[in-house]
């Protein structure tokens, strides 16, 4: 991206029915996915079904419980290509709460590659506005962020 070259793991948690309140819990139910560890937390759901959005709603606040309100967190409308005329009445909501919880919101379509580039700029966007502000703060809490090196769940 803008002539860099970044290295990125990436982990998909499917069936992830509850975000570990530490990491030994973790370990013990998650085999070590390393949801801790993440720098950015892309959370999912089809636009289709409001009910895997009440889902990315729960596992937000889990996350935000967990680590605290200094997330770095990006929500991911998927499949877009089967939105109807509904749609729009739902993407109101989803837009309202990405707002309210400070997230970006990307809407996309796996089947026909639509906004997925946007998903990948946004989490370096989202990781180099960290990176600024932590620079601008004087690094208090001491954190490394290499953004040649993240982590994403």
């Amino acid at each position: 991206m803008d002539g860099h070259l970044y290295d990125m793991v990436l982990r998909d948690c499917p069936g992830v029915s509850f975000f570990p309140s530490d990491t030994l819990s973790e370990w013990a139910e998650f085999h070590g996915y390393g949801l801790h560890s993440s720098q950015v937390y892309v959370l999912v759901f089809d636009v289709t079904k409001t009910d895997t959005f009440n889902y990315v709603k729960s596992m937000r606040d889990q996350i935000m419980k967990t680590k605290g309100d200094d997330v770095m967190m990006i929500i991911v409308g998927s499949k877009q290509d089967m939105a109807d005329h509904r749609m729009a009445t739902f993407r109101s909501h989803f837009t309202q709460m990405a707002k309210k919880w400070k997230c970006p919101l990307i809407i996309c379509s796996a089947k026909y590659n639509w906004n997925i580039m946007n998903i990948f700029k946004e989490i370096l966007k989202t990781i180099e506005a960290e990176i600024d502000s932590k620079k601008e703060i004087g690094n208090r809490n001491n954190a490394r962020w290499r953004l040649d090196q993240c982590k994403i769940s």
